[in-house]
């Protein structure tokens, strides 16, 4: 199994997700939360390759692995389509679960439960389930690579 860090995009939706999803308040600091999720994938990519730092782990180039929260138009458009959300709650899950402490972290914690919404309004019980449906949904990403415009 191989892990990267994902993108600052790719974090910022997330965070849009999981308050749409309303697991986590609208009102709450988007930027801890958006840090949290980081953190966590950081820590996994760099169990996974002990030989690597923060500044040559898998991931994005050049980057300070600081996240600030801004608000998003085309990102709040994005993740209403339930498919991008389940596409990069997926990715994020497997890029981050390379460490003794992902199952008990608050950030496995939150994807699993918006997992468990995305699905339920997909009209799903299992990812499983989903996973047999998404050849019909091309727009399922992997990762997000850059903010949607």
């Amino acid at each position: 199994m191989s892990a990267f860090v994902v993108s600052r995009a790719h974090i910022a939706a997330l965070v849009e997700a999981l308050f749409r999803y309303e697991v986590y308040p609208g009102d709450c600091d988007g930027t801890a939360l958006g840090q949290l999720l980081w953190e966590e994938n950081i820590v996994s990519v760099l169990t996974r390759y002990h030989d690597c730092t923060r500044d040559d782990m898998p991931g994005p180039l050049g980057e300070d692995f600081v996240f600030v929260w801004t608000v998003s138009p085309a990102r709040t458009a994005y993740v209403r389509a339930p498919w991008h959300v389940f596409g990069l709650l997926s990715c994020y899950s497997y890029q981050s679960c390379e460490h003794d402490g992902w199952e008990t972290s608050e950030a496995c914690h939150l994807m699993t439960t918006l997992q468990t919404r995305v699905l339920t309004s997909m009209g799903y019980a299992t990812e499983e389930e989903a996973y047999k449906h998404r050849h019909a949904h091309p727009e399922m990403p992997w990762c997000l690579y850059e903010e949607p415009v």
